[in-house]
């Protein structure tokens, strides 16, 4: 197999994103880019300098339509979720490239290939009562995926070992069931906040259902994609000041894997 350097991996992730996009437009599906690619957009009309991957977002009802519609249309591309695919492990989407695959430095044994992020946005309680369940849940998944280093510290990885022994008899499968079950708790047309509740993350506060109600194209890399209409308040509800660079030690990729061309 040929290893795949970082800048044609980020082509390959563009082209899987204008497929997604095309597919969108075709069958009126809403979406739009999100969290960091969002802050790329916005920052640097494209990638983030030290970022290598692309997350886009989709409320509950166009999610479940997408899933539902995209893999017929598709040979080389297909979504994979917890709704498609037995044994996937994460609860959200990704669409993947088939011709390709990763070998990622996690203790995940599921196989993929070079891919794109879909968050489904949900709706959520006045006491944030799903998002508190969703961030204890990711405490487990986070246990049961995290793989043990030697470059970790010594106590840290005894922690992980200790919580990976608690939580041996309990598979992966189930504690993503509880997660996507979790996010999809609340009827997303009758609530007025929504969020990211699938991710897991204290920093996906509530926010209002209309910022996803409106779509502006706007330029990423060499093309244009779909951000929500209210990304200022969205982005500034989970990262403040988002269009203030890090510190320098900060700007690092947090993604470890090797992709590679399936011969």
């Amino acid at each position: 197999m040929r290893e795949i350097e970082l800048e044609e991996l980020k082509k390959i992730q563009l082209e899987i994103m204008q497929v997604v996009h095309d597919f969108c437009v075709d069958n009126k599906i809403d979406y739009s880019l999100t969290y960091g690619t969002l802050i790329g957009v916005i920052r640097h009309k494209g990638y983030i300098p030290w970022d290598d991957d692309i997350d886009i977002c989709m409320t509950r009802p166009e999610y479940n339509k997408f899933i539902k519609m995209f893999n017929n249309k598709n040979e080389r591309y297909k979504v994979y979720s917890f709704e498609l695919n037995n044994n996937y492990p994460f609860p959200f989407a990704k669409i993947i490239d088939t011709h390709t695959v990763l070998i990622e430095k996690s203790d995940i044994k599921f196989k993929m290939g070079i891919n794109i992020d879909l968050f489904p946005i949900d709706a959520v309680d006045a006491k944030q009562i799903v998002l508190k369940r969703q961030i204890r849940l990711k405490k487990i998944y986070n246990v049961k995926v995290v793989k043990l280093v030697k470059s970790r510290k010594l106590h840290k990885n005894f922690i992980l070992f200790v919580g990976k022994l608690l939580f041996i008899f309990i598979p992966l499968k189930l504690i993503v069931k509880l997660m996507c079950n979790n996010a999809s708790h609340y009827n997303y047309d009758s609530s007025n906040y929504v969020s990211c509740v699938a991710f897991g993350s204290k920093n996906n506060q509530p926010i209002k259902k209309e910022i996803f109600s409106k779509y502006l194209l706007l330029p990423f890399e060499n093309k244009e994609f779909f951000v929500m209409e209210g990304y200022d308040q969205y982005l500034k509800s989970i990262y403040g000041d988002y269009l203030e660079l890090p510190p320098k030690n900060e700007q690092i990729t947090h993604h470890a894997f090797k992709a590679f061309y399936i011969d």
